[in-house]
C-alpha cells in the first residue's frame, strides 16, 4: 500500500555512517541518551 522510495547509494553511505558513530560511542563507554530519553517518557506516561 505504502512504499518508501529507495534513495540508493545516499541511504546506505547515510546507514553506514549511524552505526559507525554508534558502534564508535559504545567503544567509548559514552550513555545513550536518545534511549535514556525514550525510557523516561515511557515510563513518565506509563508506556513502558
Amino acid at each position: 500500500m505504502f512504499a518508501i522510495p529507495d534513495a540508493g547509494p545516499v541511504d546506505d553511505w547515510s546507514l553506514t555512517v549511524v552505526v559507525w558513530f554508534e558502534d564508535m560511542r559504545a567503544g567509548l563507554g559514552v550513555p545513550d541518551l536518545f534511549s535514556a530519553l525514550r525510557g523516561a517518557i515511557h515510563g513518565w506516561t506509563g508506556l513502558g
